[in-house]
């Protein structure tokens, strides 16, 4: 079972990796942008596209992005 530490520790990771790929497609500009919160803790932008949706399980992650939206995956 995973501390309470580690699941922050890769929390944290995955919401950095998720600015790094979103960065990719939106420019730089996206630096200053905040996520929005959806009922449900799904994110989104402010203003999309892209689409964009993420998934954890343990220590892993899965980022999906589209410019179309309707894209997503499980672990």
């Amino acid at each position: 079972m995973r501390s309470g530490e580690e699941r922050a520790r890769d929390w944290r990771a995955g919401r950095i990796a998720t600015r790094i790929v979103l960065e990719r497609w939106v420019g730089s500009a996206f630096r200053c942008v905040d996520f929005v919160t959806e009922t449900g803790g799904r994110l989104r932008l402010p203003s999309t596209p892209p689409f964009f949706s993420v998934s954890h399980r343990g220590g892993g992650l899965l980022i999906a992005v589209s410019a179309g939206g309707g894209g997503g995956g499980d672990l």
